[in-house]
């Protein structure tokens, strides 16, 4: 059965001893067992399907949030930010209560 790694800019991707480093997002599809090394310095946040507009409804002014350069969502995007309550990517609205993400 054909692995299949989806490889973000910056990640590796190491296959029989080779090394692969990807400058953009792309999916990679082999015969062989592929093991991926995200970029250094960025830590992937899990799978979610929590959305941000379903659990927080725009009115008013937004909460302080800070942007963290250092998680990358699902989605690709290493645009997250942190609020008091939840870490959130500005890509696609996925959503984290601030407990599921380690500091």
């Amino acid at each position: 059965m054909p692995a299949e790694v989806t490889l973000h800019p910056g990640d590796t991707a190491v296959i029989n001893g080779a090394r692969l480093t990807t400058d953009r997002t792309v999916t990679l599809r082999c015969d062989q067992p592929v093991q991926r090394v995200p970029c250094l310095g960025i830590r992937d946040l899990p799978e979610t399907t929590r959305r941000i507009n379903a659990i927080w409804k725009r009115q008013g002014h937004r909460v302080p949030m800070i942007t963290r350069r250092d998680l990358r969502c699902p989605c690709g995007s290493a645009y997250v930010r942190r609020s008091e309550t939840h870490h959130s990517c500005q890509y696609c609205g996925r959503v984290w209560p601030n407990e599921e993400v380690l500091p």
